[in-house]
């Protein structure tokens, strides 16, 4: 989980573009280790999850322990999780 969250982190801090390639591929990492170890998730499914979560403090806190900087700290990080969401 660690590893998904800190790769978003870094892609983000790049500046990449929520529909890069490299953004797109940290949505379907997510997605990904939802279906592994949680539940099925499709990509509409992993679409509502995560509109879901980004508005649930205790899901913000949990990615708060797991990047670098803080996900409550960072309009802009939410901003680009929801256009991922919105693309993906």
């Amino acid at each position: 989980m660690a590893r998904v969250y800190s790769e978003s982190e870094r892609v983000f801090s790049t500046g990449a573009s929520p529909d890069s390639p490299e953004a797109m591929a940290c949505a379907e990492a997510n997605r990904q280790m939802i279906q592994r170890w949680f539940y099925d998730c499709s990509p509409a499914m992993h679409s509502k999850v995560t509109e879901g979560t980004s508005q649930d403090p205790r899901f913000v806190a949990n990615i708060d322990r797991n990047c670098p900087i803080p996900a409550s700290g960072s309009e802009d990080l939410s901003v680009f999780i929801s256009t991922v969401r919105i693309t993906h």
